[in-house]
């Protein structure tokens, strides 16, 4: 987002709440970039992966997903 674009949208939430609102200072939208950053799902997008890598399930909860674990071998 450019900043003419965050002045249109400061300019209208000002309009909306009645009230003034400020523009973020550079601080926060760096930091709030960073954090973007490290989201595991937008770390997939930007890398071009077909799917968002998922957290690793549990023992128990694998064995559970497993249609006829005695037919293992």
């Amino acid at each position: 987002m450019t900043i003419p674009e965050m002045q249109q949208v400061a300019a209208r939430l000002s309009k909306d709440q009645g009230k003034p609102v400020k523009l973020p200072s550079y601080k926060q939208v760096r930091t709030a970039v960073q954090h973007l950053k490290m989201e595991p799902e937008l770390v997939a997008m930007r890398e071009g992966a077909k799917s968002v890598p998922r957290s690793r399930e549990s023992a128990e909860s694998f064995v559970l997903s497993i249609p006829a674990p005695a037919l293992l071998t």
